[in-house]
């Protein structure tokens, strides 16, 4: 049997003193919560043209039907040919109204085309998908928050990788150390991408923020438990749990920024 080394010889921690330093640890996590209250007077910053977050969609479709109609009138006139102008007598101007088959269906194609091409943005942006997320002005921001992330509950499993890993939805709970289950409402996965995604931190990060669950999402299916158990931890997503809903909560009041002034 090896002789005992005594405590001041040894290189290394013992199994007391790294318990003492966990308890330590958790003890000044416990301390700190709810200290980041009180610098989040000047958060989020909500712009004054967000007085109407409801409105939204109605905008964007009166935006999108002015652009058709301009769009159709400034064809309509342009396909106007001075050739089939008939005689002008005084103030009396006779058109000829006939139009061949072909030019019929010229007309209707730039229609159609107008109608493709007026506003892409607006017609394709979809603020419930991840990789939007990084393009989101302040009333996005504001209905996404309202509405709450999007899960497809019909996927329960992700494809397959390489090493026959996927997503499963088990992912969207957490389980405690007393046996308590608590559903990860940040936690979002991409069909399109294979990925997932921290809403909030997505949402709400401020400057460049490492972490591949704020950014491109994170697929590393063999280490997504660890990964998430960190993450949930940081104080960085802890702030911007915070952030999320207390944005909720004044949205909901009617008490936010644009209301004050």
């Amino acid at each position: 049997m090896p002789p005992k080394i005594p405590p001041k010889f040894r290189k290394f921690e013992s199994g007391n003193e790294k318990r003492k330093k966990k308890k330590k640890l958790q003890e000044f996590i416990q301390s700190q919560r709810g200290a980041l209250d009180k610098f989040l007077i000047k958060k989020p910053q909500i712009s004054i043209e967000n007085e109407n977050v409801g409105n939204v969609d109605a905008e964007i479709l009166e935006n999108v039907v002015d652009n058709v109609e301009n769009n159709n009138t400034e064809k309509e006139n342009e396909s106007v040919n001075p050739e089939n102008r008939g005689d002008v007598h005084g103030d009396d101007v006779n058109l000829n109204t006939s139009l061949d088959n072909e030019d019929d269906d010229n007309l209707e194609g730039n229609v159609n085309d107008n109608v493709e091409q007026a506003n892409p943005v607006e017609r394709s942006f979809d603020i419930f998908d991840p990789r939007n997320w990084d393009a989101l002005d302040s009333k996005m921001i504001d209905l996404l928050v309202m509405e709450g992330p999007k899960r497809d509950l019909s996927i329960v499993n992700g494809p397959k990788d390489k090493s026959s890993r996927r997503f499963t939805a088990n992912l969207y709970t957490r389980t405690l150390a007393n046996g308590e289950k608590w559903d990860r409402k940040w936690l979002v996965y991409s069909k399109e991408l294979d990925r997932v995604f921290c809403f909030c931190c997505k949402v709400f990060k401020r400057g460049n923020v490492n972490g591949l669950l704020t950014n491109e999402g994170f697929c590393n299916w063999k280490h997504i438990g660890e990964r998430l158990r960190e993450h949930e931890r940081g104080a960085v997503h802890i702030k911007n749990m915070v952030t999320w809903n207390e944005l909720f909560q004044r949205l909901q009041k009617n008490q936010t920024i644009d209301k004050t002034i």
